[in-house]
């Protein structure tokens, strides 16, 4: 949840208002093909332009690639265009790269509302592509493909991994652009006053004295660099011991100081006092700013790391062979009972037809039973056979009843007596 800001009556509540937007100028549209196949003459392009006042800035956020998504479903208003002609300046800018004119507009981003698309935007240097959307009204008779009026509902910004129906269409933040000047010309301020300072203090540490004379002085710096080596010219850790270079650097600085006469008189005389007396040096051991790697380590740090890694490597080599031979265990057994319950699903159908063919029949349909792939279409075809066979080899079942009768009328009998009669003779 965001904060609650309180103000004072005598803050600048318009500064604060201005800066929950973010402006920047956008390249919508041009005249030419689309990638599309749509055509558009800069005379539609001109005519549509004013459609574009009031029109959203929208977007949907893809979450697998951190970036914005293109035309979809769940694209929501993340800015505007300013419906004030001034406002949104529109123009037609000719742009020689691309052969076409671009229709430019300014348009405002709601930060407060739209985080993630700021910050986006700042580590794409502000910079995005994007892809209007529009109705077409009209086309032309001759050529459907060719738009002569249509108008502009609203402007996508694209993600990187989407390319613009228009080459070159795209968003600028504008106030990006602006920071940097203006922190640039701070900087420049700052660096100004800082050389001005140092120069002010020189012109003040200038002083004419008279009777002056010239002195020059000299410093003599000397430090050592000690390095150790092996016979085989390696540089030894700090865990070994081996003969020590020591390499000594004299470092001379002479300076010329204007001082008086008179001082310089005194010191010269202290110096020629101090020069009889010996003087003791000492010098330090100081250690070598530029230190040599120790290449001996980082080889074997490398080596431990390379051997790791194969380790790794064969273990899973190794899951992968176990994987590997249940797999073809499981596809061997899969095939076996998938091949069993296909001869027995085909012996099942040929015993239910058996009677209506001969063996040597039967042989040919068991031939053709190992080569189907489709039991339910042999187990039909195997049935429509049979069914024919038995439609032409089985007799009527239907035995007329004899009319003969020597005792009574046949027009006076009745069936059952008929029958009656019948099996009494």
């Amino acid at each position: 949840m965001k904060g609650l800001l309180t103000f004072s009556k005598d803050e600048n509540l318009t500064k604060v208002n201005d800066a929950q937007f973010m402006q920047a100028r956008v390249r919508c549209f041009a005249d030419g093909r689309t990638s599309h196949g749509w055509k558009f003459t800069l005379e539609s392009v001109q005519k549509a332009a004013f459609t574009l006042l009031g029109k959203p800035i929208l977007w949907a956020y893809n979450f697998w690639q951190d970036d914005a998504n293109g035309h979809d479903e769940d694209e929501i208003p993340c800015g505007f265009i300013p419906s004030d002609e001034k406002l949104a300046d529109i123009q037609f800018v000719y742009d020689e790269e691309y052969n076409k004119t671009f229709v430019e507009v300014n348009c405002y981003i709601w930060k407060v509302y739209a985080e993630k698309l700021v910050g986006i935007f700042e580590r794409t240097d502000g910079v995005k592509d994007v892809s209007s959307e529009l109705w077409i009204i009209n086309q032309d008779k001759d050529d459907e493909q060719l738009v002569t009026d249509f108008c502009f509902t609203g402007v996508t910004i694209l993600g990187e991994h989407i390319n613009p129906a228009v080459q070159g269409a795209d968003i600028t933040v504008v106030k990006f652009s602006d920071e940097f000047e203006n922190a640039k010309n701070e900087f420049m301020k700052l660096n100004n006053m800082e050389e001005g300072g140092q120069n002010t203090m020189e012109n003040e540490n200038i002083q004419e004295l008279d009777n002056a004379v010239e002195v020059k002085r000299t410093q003599v710096k000397v430090s050592e660099c000690v390095t150790t080596y092996k016979d085989n010219g390696d540089v030894v850790t700090e865990h070994e011991e081996h003969e020590k270079e020591v390499e000594t650097v004299t470092e001379v600085d002479e300076t010329v100081v204007v001082e008086n006469a008179d001082d310089c008189t005194e010191e010269k005389a202290t110096e020629e006092e101090c020069a009889d007396e010996p003087v003791e040096e000492k010098c330090e051991e100081v250690e070598c700013a530029d230190e040599t790697p120790d290449y001996e380590a980082l080889y074997n740090s490398a080596q431990e790391s390379i051997a790791s890694l194969n380790s790794e490597l064969d273990a899973l080599k190794n899951s992968y062979s176990v994987l590997e031979a249940k797999c073809s265990d499981l596809e061997e057994y899969k095939m076996n009972k998938e091949t069993e319950e296909k001869n027995k699903a085909l012996a099942c159908a040929m015993a239910d037809v058996a009677d209506c063919f001969t063996s040597a029949e039967m042989d040919e349909w068991k031939e053709k039973a190992v080569k189907c792939s489709n039991i339910d279409a042999f187990r039909n075809e195997l049935k429509a056979a049979a069914f024919d066979r038995q439609k032409n080899n089985t007799p009527s079942i239907r035995n007329p009843i004899p009319m003969d009768c020597s005792d009574m009328k046949k027009e006076n009998a009745t069936l059952w007596e008929r029958v009656e009669m019948e099996v009494n003779k």
